[in-house]
């Protein structure tokens, strides 16, 4: 099975954990993120459900990420 290469266009962004734009609920877990690194606009985030992969996923893993999506 080819694998299908994404490319994400727009904006790169960065936010600390200071930073004003970096979301309120990710703050209140235990050991957040010193950094969030995205594309698009920071002000977008919103409190949600993400699936987050790994680089090189086994075919497992992406059918799981798929079903789970």
């Amino acid at each position: 099975m080819p694998v299908k290469v994404m490319r994400l266009e727009g904006e790169r962004f960065e936010l600390a954990l200071e930073d004003s734009l970096f979301p309120k609920a990710l703050k209140s877990i235990p050991h957040p993120p010193a950094r969030l690194y995205g594309v698009g606009r920071p002000g977008a985030l919103a409190e949600g459900l993400a699936v987050v992969g790994a680089r090189r996923a086994t075919p497992y893993g992406r059918g799981c990420a798929k079903r789970f999506a």
